[in-house]
């Protein structure tokens, strides 16, 4: 009995996919191995736009607020973006708007809205006082 295209398409996937997943699970611990609590980090998607990478630390953030973006359709379902100004590492202000990914549908897409601003907040507060 012969191995037909089938199987071989079959085990050439499940190959694939086993390679995929080490890598993701090497991602996943690397990741985890430079966790750093008191830190933003944020990482762009990659071949979508949003290609800036950058940290803030607790003494660079200025404020964390949400404003309605009016063009955007996820405002229908009352999403409201999390936006956060801090000092970049050149010493400029920067201000960025931040949107959940990998969101379904816009009432998904305003309560991971709602949970990352509820986090930062609760970052924020915790931050130490800067000194007098």
């Amino acid at each position: 009995m012969g191995v037909g295209k089938e199987e071989t398409l079959i085990e050439a996937v499940m190959v694939h996919t086993a390679e995929q997943m080490r890598l993701a699970m090497a991602l996943k611990e690397a990741l985890l191995d430079a966790y750093d609590p008191e830190a933003i980090i944020l990482f762009g998607s990659l071949g979508r736009g949003d290609a800036d990478e950058f940290r803030v630390e607790p003494a660079q953030l200025i404020d964390v607020t949400r404003k309605v973006d009016a063009a955007s359709v996820s405002a229908l379902a009352g999403n409201v973006p999390v936006i956060i100004r801090f000092t970049g590492a050149d010493g400029k202000e920067r201000k960025v708007r931040l949107h959940p990914e990998n969101t379904w549908t816009l009432g998904r897409a305003k309560s991971a809205s709602n949970a990352l601003a509820a986090a930062l907040e609760r970052w924020a507060a915790a931050r130490p006082s800067p000194p007098a």
